[in-house]
């Protein structure tokens, strides 16, 4: 029990004795959404808004991470003012470019292409983080941090397509016309 209480009593001295740490510097994010609706080959964009509570200014920008980073493409980084609530947050923009993501089946050189939709929907899952740069001293550059992430997930659509045949019908019949009036044109000599 002694060892016990000398241990309690040590911890609460380091404790009283650790520098206190004060954040000062940041950034908040505010989102309206967690999951979207989207469809192949098109280009989304999702506005959330940028705040900063603390007590310097940052140019705050939005990045992405996991599968929604190589397609994503955020707004160049912009004045956060220190001080600013939520309620005053700066809207952000981030937009995403939706690959092609199910296959489909064609006859002649990618023309006449069908799709079903039997494979499992596709999921673009990762995360949106409010980052932040805080220009440094002279000699320094740019300190870059990030303060929160918010979960995104891009359910892809699959839209299934049947297959038009009726332009191939319609070059058959040019090709049987074509063929049958060289025919009468040389009987007719």
């Amino acid at each position: 029990m002694q060892k016990f209480l000398l241990s309690l009593l040590l911890f609460i001295i380091w404790l009283a004795f650790l520098p206190i740490v004060e954040a000062t510097v940041g950034v908040g994010i505010k989102w309206k959404t967690e999951s979207e609706i989207v469809k192949e080959g098109s280009r989304v964009c999702i506005t959330y808004g940028l705040y900063n509570p603390f007590d310097e200014d940052v140019m705050g920008f939005l990045k992405a991470t996991r599968d929604l980073e190589n397609i994503s493409e955020a707004e160049e980084p912009k004045l956060i003012p220190a001080g600013t609530d939520s309620e005053h947050a700066i809207p952000t923009q981030i937009c995403f470019t939706i690959p092609k993501v199910y296959k489909e089946d064609c006859l002649l050189f990618g023309y006449f292409c069908e799709r079903k939709c039997e494979e499992e929907q596709v999921v673009f899952e990762g995360e949106v983080v409010a980052a932040y740069q805080l220009k440094g001293m002279e000699g320094t550059g740019s300190v870059t941090g990030s303060s929160f992430a918010v979960p995104l997930r891009l359910l892809v659509e699959c839209e299934p397509m049947k297959r038009n045949l009726t332009p191939l019908y319609f070059l058959i019949a040019l090709v049987v016309l074509l063929i049958l009036s060289i025919i009468l044109r040389k009987r007719i000599k």
